[in-house]
């Protein structure tokens, strides 16, 4: 069986007397960006301990994290090939700081949404 535009079309010699040779119409849909974002902000209270931290240190921590977890990915995967003689525990620890990162990033947005 094959997708042709909503229609289930059955490819065989047998079958294929009995399959329409007209053209499909396909309506399409504009498409509309999901990206935007239209709820407020959590309060500060959701990042626990890290509630008072202002937003710029948040984002400095996640560059920086970034930056640090990238590198180590670089030099432990594309350097070397990856065995289990190669394995550095320091580059795949360094590693973990890539999603780090993302969640000092988060954080970075949350506080400076709430004006801090």
């Amino acid at each position: 069986m094959a997708f042709v535009a909503g229609a289930v079309v059955v490819r065989s010699s047998a079958a294929s007397a009995f399959v329409s040779k007209a053209p499909v119409a396909v309506a399409r849909r504009p498409v509309r960006s999901t990206m935007t974002m239209k709820v407020a902000a959590p309060s500060s209270e959701v990042l626990g301990l890290g509630k008072s931290i202002p937003s710029g240190l948040y984002l400095l921590l996640s560059v920086v994290s970034l930056g640090l977890g990238c590198w180590s990915c670089a030099q432990s995967n594309i350097f070397s090939p990856l065995t289990a003689e190669t394995v550095n525990p320091q580059f795949v620890v360094g590693s973990l700081l890539v999603p780090i990162s993302w969640g000092c990033h988060v954080a970075s947005w949350i506080q400076k949404q709430n004006g801090k």
